[in-house]
């Protein structure tokens, strides 16, 4: 079967979160086929596992079969993901924001935490440990505790 994606960022990363919010939706979701769909970004992380950011999902292959992360989540349009220096992983949604995960729950960051898009389609981290997201209406960064915004000097939409 082959792929086909497409990554416009990447990167790697740190940061220091909460480690609550919404549980994980790993549990009864493991198959033997991945995604059907679009894959946008294809990561192979620290432990060999191959990570996808697809239409279905964010989905962790670890050689045998397939477990899709963010589960129930909606809506499921994942465009990127990045594993940071700690180990822990971003996913870029189109539509709900920027997702972190630990390997054992999710947090979801939107407008309401300070995002400036919650059309995120692609993630970086810095030398010094900052996320980058990048959405259509400009970037946002994230120092581990609050987001700074930044939009193109005419202040349109990045497309």
């Amino acid at each position: 079967m082959p792929f086909i994606f497409y990554n416009s960022c990447q990167g790697q990363g740190k940061t220091n979160l909460p480690k609550d919010t919404i549980q994980s939706q790993t549990k009864g979701v493991i198959t033997l086929q991945g995604p059907t769909t679009s894959v946008r970004t294809i990561h192979q992380d620290k432990q060999g596992n191959i990570w996808l950011a697809s239409n279905e999902g964010v989905i962790r292959y670890d050689g045998k079969s397939f477990t899709n992360i963010t589960g129930n989540l909606f809506p499921a349009r994942f465009f990127s993901l990045l594993e940071d220096r700690q180990g822990n992983f971003w996913f870029a949604n189109f539509g709900s924001g920027l997702y972190y995960y630990d390997g054992k729950s999710i947090r979801n960051f939107t407008t309401a935490q300070g995002l400036i898009d919650n059309e995120v389609m692609c993630l970086y981290e810095d030398r010094v440990g900052m996320i980058w997201i990048g959405t259509r209406l400009g970037a946002s960064r994230y120092d581990g505790k609050t987001f700074r915004n930044f939009i193109s000097k005419e202040g349109f939409p990045v497309v």
